[in-house]
């Protein structure tokens, strides 16, 4: 890209980029499509003028003789501006616009000095904003300052790759595409999809000057064609007076490169002679005479008027397929004459019918409105059974419906339902609205739950927390509910919710268990959590909270699949509820049993 568009070449140190605490020198070039992009970086300890003539020195390296920058743009630093003297000599040196004013003291030099850089060709570029905004975004890519020399190449790299497609799309879209505010302008005929789509905007917004111009509210001060190479106003009304485009050769040649490849050397002309030459050779070289044939025509198809191809003629019906013309006959035809029949020619007698035979009618009676039921009744008998079928088509019955799912009906839930049916009772099953099959690593009762109240299995951890509050809260009251049903079980329930290991797989003596963590799910959620797990079908409800409190709490549908994971279930309708854990009516509190 820098040997393509080598004319703007934009200058600035960043900081906090490495962990050695060097500056970052910053190349910055811009297309013609006005898309700005990485030249090179390069390092540097102090920001002194030897630094920054050998970084200048290692990037002219780069470039062809022929090429130089045209002009060069940087803040305020001197030891950056003698260096870019040192190295670039014949290029126009330029100070930010925002800088210059800043810097200049006197009112008379300031008009003086920075109206002389914006006569000068510049393309547009007065600024270093287009400097700033990429070390923000080379910032980005780098994602913080302790990075190493290795880091910093890989991240920039991939940010110019990033760059050059973006730059590709502009040319591909300058090359393809018209604007439609470039069509209705006949002068830009001769420069659509020639030259890039943003410098067709500049022109089109200098058009609007003309207007301005012939009301004598301002004239035309040549600041386009001097300071970005394009036709000005002056010249653009030219154009429109006599009627004529804008010719090619008018613009500068930065706007007309739609490529990345390098630009030619100024005024340069093509060796045709060589060229001749080399196409010469080419023919003498080809033996087989198909091939040369075709080399041949092709060169003569490129002549002005010598090509074969022919416009496709316009036909006056555009839409559809055409129509094909009547097959001419030839002149000698002649049609043939209707001969006379043969004398023994005798017409088919009418042959006896069975005695079943009815004459068909399809008249409707003139004062009866022709209706479905009135043709019907014009039918035979054998082709009344024909109806005509009236309503919406049948469909078909629902995906999961011939395995007992009724409720099932996507594809994708098939798999689910011929994995686990087995431990799901038939009572059930016409119930299920979903299986979610959640990841089996020693938590996934945990997770069951976690997308039963409608939050994603990778937040267990919470749901573990939250059953770990409620026993510590109320801990005597679970240490005496417990104990009424096993004394060793409220030892084990807390010590197996509090695992804290997220990383590795649950042992399974941590893992989700009935009837202790069920109980304890239920009353810390208020909901109805619902085992399916076979012959073990049972509920468990609050044991401390009424339905005046929660009158319609929320059901959470779990099965143990295997002896070892635990699946969610969601369950919709009015399914049977299997029934209550005994422990719930021994212990549950009078409120929570009415």
């Amino acid at each position: 890209m820098w040997c393509a568009f080598s004319e703007v070449l934009m200058i600035d140190t960043t900081y906090n980029t490495n962990m050695y605490d060097w500056s970052l020198v910053h190349f910055i070039g811009v297309t013609s499509t006005s898309k700005s992009f990485c030249i090179a970086t390069a390092f540097v300890i102090r920001e002194r003028q030897r630094n920054f003539t050998w970084a200048l020195e290692k990037l002219k390296q780069t470039l062809n003789d022929y090429m130089e920058p045209r002009v060069i743009l940087t803040d305020a630093d001197q030891a950056l501006m003698n260096a870019c003297d040192a190295v670039f000599p014949n290029a126009t040196k330029n100070l930010c616009r925002g800088l210059a004013i800043y810097s200049l003291q006197l009112a008379g030099s300031i008009q003086t000095q920075v109206c002389s850089m914006l006569d000068r060709r510049n393309y547009g570029e007065t600024t270093t904003n287009r400097v700033e905004s990429q070390h923000a975004n080379m910032k980005r890519y780098l994602n913080g300052s302790n990075n190493s020399l290795d880091t910093i190449d890989r991240h920039i790299l991939k940010m110019v790759n990033s760059q050059m497609k973006e730059i590709g799309k502009s040319f591909h879209d300058s090359r393809s595409k018209v604007m439609e505010g470039h069509r209705r302008h006949v002068w830009l005929k001769k420069l659509i999809n020639r030259v890039s789509t943003h410098a067709l905007g500049l022109l089109v917004n200098e058009y609007e000057l003309i207007h301005k111009m012939r009301d004598g509210e301002a004239s035309c001060d040549h600041h386009l064609y001097s300071s970005l190479g394009l036709p000005c106003a002056c010249q653009i009304e030219g154009c429109i007076v006599n009627d004529t485009c804008i010719p090619i050769n008018d613009v500068d040649p930065f706007w007309r490169r739609l490529n990345f490849d390098p630009a030619y050397p100024p005024n340069e002309e093509p060796n045709y002679e060589a060229c001749l030459r080399e196409i010469n050779d080419t023919l003498s070289s080809i033996d087989d005479p198909n091939q040369k044939k075709s080399f041949f025509t092709k060169l003569i198809s490129a002549i002005p008027g010598r090509s074969r191809k022919k416009s496709p003629e316009k036909r006056e019906y555009p839409r559809g397929r055409p129509k094909k013309p009547d097959p001419s006959r030839h002149s000698s035809y002649t049609p043939a004459p209707d001969l006379p029949r043969h004398s023994s020619y005798t017409p088919a007698p009418d042959l006896p019918r069975h005695s079943s035979y009815t004459p068909f009618s399809s008249q409707v009676p003139s004062n009866e409105t022709p209706t479905p039921s009135s043709l019907s009744r014009s039918l035979p008998q054998s082709a009344s059974r024909f109806k005509i079928r009236r309503g919406r088509p049948k469909t078909s019955k629902p995906m999961g419906a011939h395995l007992g799912f009724p409720l099932m009906v996507s594809p994708a839930q098939v798999p689910a339902i011929e994995m686990f049916r087995s431990v799901i009772p038939s009572w059930a099953q016409p119930f299920v609205a979903d299986i979610k099959n959640v990841c089996p690593d020693g938590y996934c009762g945990f997770r069951s739950i976690a997308v039963g109240l409608g939050i994603h299995e990778k937040l267990w951890p919470g749901i573990r927390r939250a059953l770990q509050n409620e026993l510590e809260t109320n801990e005597g009251w679970w240490r005496a509910m417990f104990n009424k049903e096993d004394e060793i079980l409220y030892g084990w329930v807390p010590s197996s919710i509090s695992y804290s290991n997220t990383v590795k797989p649950a042992p399974p003596s941590r893992w989700f268990s009935v009837p202790g963590h069920g109980h304890v799910a239920a009353q810390t959620y208020g909901c109805v959590l619902v085992n399916l797990a076979g012959n073990q079908t049972e509920s468990y409800f609050s044991l401390r909270i009424g339905p005046d409190l929660i009158p319609d709490p929320l059901v959470i549908g779990i099965a143990n699949w295997g002896g070892d994971h635990w699946i969610y279930i969601k369950l919709v309708g009015d399914f049977p509820m299997p029934t209550q854990n005994l422990n719930w009516e021994r212990s549950a509190v009078p409120a929570a049993l009415e």
